[in-house]
């Protein structure tokens, strides 16, 4: 078996503190119940199911790309493949302004943090899971609008996580209370 038994990997990046699902997609030729993938020194096993292989990433120091070598045999034997997996830092909130927040559709949310562009945001809440709209975004500083996550939500305390890429798994979150705004339904007397 060689390099061209790998087809692909899907994502081919995820966070440094692993956890990552990995699709595994190698060619019809070469089928085996025990794919192993060695992400740089890192080794995962592989599960298997009728779309393929899927493996969680390993954890690293730092962040950087790594090679992937893949086994078919269990891991006594592993093959370098010309697939690369990028370990990038996570999204780290050190602040959220404000906590209180009404759900408007002009209404933003400020994060302070680190690494916070290193990878596309999904915000999940008990009720709702929706991508991340930034008004900008920086390493440090990003502007979210958070009313396309927030119209689902009913007035209360919400911790909402952050997940990264294709992540199952929360790299963070956040708590916030989202409260209704009072609505008018009429004035009186109403003398003009």
């Amino acid at each position: 078996f060689h390099d061209s038994s790998l087809k692909s990997i899907s994502p081919s990046r995820g966070s440094i503190y692993g956890g990552t699902v990995v699709a595994i997609t190698i060619s019809s030729s070469v089928w085996s119940p025990s794919i192993q993938v060695q992400f740089g020194p890192f080794v995962s096993a592989c599960s298997t199911n009728s779309s393929g292989h899927l493996c969680r990433s390993p954890s690293f120091k730092s962040a950087g790309l790594s090679p992937i070598f893949l086994s078919v045999d269990g891991g006594l034997s592993f093959v370098p493949t010309s697939v690369k997996w990028e370990h990038f830092y996570s999204p780290v909130v050190l602040q959220i302004s404000p906590t209180k927040f009404a759900c408007t559709s002009d209404n933003l949310l400020t994060i302070v943090g680190m690494h916070l562009n290193s990878c596309s945001w999904t915000l999940k809440t008990a009720e709702s899971s929706t991508s991340a709209i930034f008004s900008s975004i920086a390493d440090e500083i990003a502007v979210l609008n958070f009313f396309r996550s927030c119209s689902s939500l009913n007035s209360g305390l919400h911790t909402v996580d952050i997940l990264c890429e294709n992540s199952a798994e929360a790299l963070e979150s956040f708590s916030i209370f989202i409260f209704n705004l009072p609505k008018i339904l009429s004035i009186f007397p109403s003398v003009l």
